[in-house]
């Protein structure tokens, strides 16, 4: 996992420079904006940007939720948000079987790292890697969640 600054988001496009030319393209496109909820297919199913306008929630309200192929970054616009992060999901209750259509699996809520998010930063998560989103007080966000196919980032 990685949580790290916008100002320093395009670092990270040596990793995959074509996805990262798309996500720019993308930001610079709704830069000073409040975009429209919903999902932006940048490159079909493989990459693509979901707008989510929502609150937040107390912990015990929600899930963990795991994902096998898509590389998830979560990047605040207004609003805050605490996600809490995990590294695997060893000795955590899995609720439900993989939802492969969907690509995560879901979990119940543990205690775990506190990642405080808020516009100008983004988490960036792999595969794997446990996430609890949307944790707050029941203060409205507005989000975009970034889906890269991990096939992108080549073998």
């Amino acid at each position: 996992m990685i949580i790290d600054s916008m100002r320093d988001f395009g670092r990270y496009g040596k990793l995959a420079p074509e996805v990262w030319e798309k996500l720019s393209s993308f930001f610079d496109s709704i830069s000073g904006t409040i975009p429209e909820p919903g999902s932006h297919k940048l490159d079909g199913d493989k990459l693509k940007v979901n707008i989510v306008h929502t609150n937040t929630a107390p912990a015990e309200n929600g899930k963990y939720e795991v994902h096998r192929q898509y590389i998830d970054i979560h990047i605040p616009i207004r609003g805050t948000e605490t996600i809490i992060c995990r590294c695997s999901s060893d000795g955590l209750k899995q609720i439900g079987s993989f939802d492969a259509e969907n690509d995560y699996v879901l979990f119940e809520p543990e205690p775990g790292l506190d990642c405080f998010l808020e516009p100008g930063y983004f988490l960036m998560l792999y595969p794997g890697e446990v996430h609890h989103v949307l944790t707050g007080d029941g203060s409205p966000i507005i989000k975009a969640i970034v889906k890269i196919d991990i096939s992108l980032l080549g073998k």
